[in-house]
């Protein structure tokens, strides 16, 4: 990875919709990175994504049981500016690495798969979506999301 980690002030989070998992990861990420003591501001967005959306209600539901609320957010959809602001990009799957090159093919190097941060068993690179699934899927996938994200937290801090 050619990223300057000390540099890095700025997360996007892009998956399909932006109403399931890029909204987890935001909130997650957020959290963490602020009882860190990191200055990094998180961002998401949705490759289909309309804007101004809210977030689906399982997805409501795990982060509130994590004590994370996202009931206020709203989606917003993948756009050149925010692509162009990202320090770092992550990705869910690779149709999103698509999305956002067709946005910008600038920006090839600073987009990975947050699953690539996980170890072990969990290690992989597809996060996948839950919407339309029952609750102990949103479940699941938060989990994967919350070792993938204390994966890259490693990262950032060697």
């Amino acid at each position: 990875m050619s990223i300057n980690k000390k540099k890095i002030s700025s997360l996007l989070i892009v998956c399909t919709g932006n109403s399931c998992r890029s909204i987890m990861v935001e909130g997650y990420l957020s959290k963490r990175l602020k009882e860190k003591g990191m200055d990094i501001q998180v961002a998401s967005a949705g490759t289909i994504a309309m804007g101004c959306t809210a977030p689906l209600e399982g997805t409501i539901t795990v982060m509130k049981e994590e004590g994370i609320d996202v009931s206020g957010y709203r989606s917003n959809a993948l756009q050149k500016d925010a692509v162009k602001a990202a320090d770092l990009i992550l990705i869910m799957e690779p149709m999103h690495e698509d999305a956002v090159l067709e946005v910008d093919p600038l920006a090839k190097d600073k987009i990975f798969y947050l699953r690539e941060f996980v170890e072990g068993e969990l290690s992989g690179k597809c996060i996948p979506d839950p919407i339309g699934k029952p609750i102990e899927i949103y479940r699941d996938i938060l989990d994967i999301i919350k070792k993938s994200a204390e994966g890259f937290l490693k990262w950032l801090e060697k």
